[in-house]
């Protein structure tokens, strides 16, 4: 009975190991990603890569990842038509996906005399799942922080810039982490639900 239990437990604990901390591309081990088109993290089996051809991933140490396309392009973030995509190694449950630099802004005429405010934004972007699943997001608050609560089976994850006029200053974000859990292999869910229905038939023997 007590071995029974004890592999119930041990079952338990490797579904409840399955269960990842958060990944922060705002980490040091990322930095490497800077001026590269795609990277691979060996300890998170995440694959970062940038779009269209020519792009290439940039890091800061608070925003996370962005994307720099074209000469002129200085920025940590992604606007239009850069394209960051996010992949694993297996199926994953994505829980959340943690979004930086999404800002609520205005742009204001300053001449001297008197501010002139020409425009009023809050900064939009999409995200793809493999599944073809498209979702549109916007920025929330004041911080430019944003959570991205997914809670989908995924392989991997796009995420853009909406393309509108003046898109580049209107709607652009960087990349800080991602949240997910391993998909449990059939086999180990296999053992166990034979472990519990063993548990549960000795313990009906027992009364």
């Amino acid at each position: 009975m007590k071995r029974l239990i004890s592999s119930v437990l041990a079952v338990l604990g490797i579904v409840v190991y399955a269960a990842a901390a958060p990944v922060y591309f705002s980490d040091d081990s990322f930095s490497d990603m800077h001026g590269e088109s795609s990277f691979y993290d060996e300890t998170s089996g995440i694959t970062l890569s940038a779009a269209p051809s020519c792009a290439t991933l940039t890091w800061n140490d608070e925003a996370g990842v962005g994307i720099k396309y074209g000469i002129i392009d200085e920025s940590d973030e992604i606007d239009y038509p850069e394209v960051l995509t996010i992949s694993f190694d297996d199926e994953v449950n994505l829980e959340s996906i943690y979004i930086s630099k999404l800002f609520h802004d205005e742009f204001i005429l300053d001449l001297g005399f008197f501010k002139l405010k020409l425009a009023e934004w809050d900064e939009e972007g999409t995200y793809e799942l493999n599944t073809g699943e498209t979702v549109d997001f916007i920025t929330a608050n004041e911080n430019g922080e944003l959570v991205l609560d997914i809670n989908k089976t995924a392989k991997s994850i796009s995420l853009y810039a909406k393309d509108e006029c003046m898109s580049f200053i209107t709607n652009d974000f960087s990349v800080k982490g991602v949240s997910y859990t391993s998909v449990p292999e059939p086999a180990v869910l296999s053992l166990l639900g034979i472990s519990l229905l063993g548990l549960g038939f000795f313990r009906s023997r027992k009364k």
